[in-house]
């Protein structure tokens, strides 16, 4: 069996896209194997949305969580939030705010919680 991704990252993506509609498409890169992704200027971090490619990469092992799954996938979750909310500063043609990109993955993931959107399988 092929897996893309699981079902927490899937009903994460499908929150985004219902109630944080943008214009436009980005891809979703999952680095399984890997616990931090290099921008291209060179900033280590979980995650990085690439303007110029319209993608956003994503760690797919998170070193301090490995042992709990489900934070893991959270705390992806989380990331990607953060990241697409960068996708959607650029779709709208404004510089990348890491402040509000923060307090977007903090308020997603809070109601993504507030749902039970998290207790999903793989």
């Amino acid at each position: 069996m092929i897996v893309l991704f699981n079902d927490t990252i899937h009903q994460a993506i499908k929150y985004l896209e219902e109630n944080h509609p943008a214009e436009g498409k980005v891809y979703l890169h999952i680095a399984e194997g890997f616990d931090c992704i290099e921008s291209p200027d060179g900033q280590k971090g979980f995650g990085c949305y690439i303007p110029a490619e319209k993608c956003i990469y994503l760690a797919g092992d998170l070193p301090e969580l490995e042992e709990d799954a489900k934070e893991t996938e959270l705390a992806i979750v989380e990331t990607l939030a953060h990241e697409y909310k960068h996708f959607m500063q650029h779709c709208e043609g404004r510089e990348l705010d890491e402040e509000e990109a923060e307090n977007f993955a903090t308020q997603v993931l809070a109601d993504f919680r507030k749902r039970g959107c998290d207790n999903g399988n793989d």
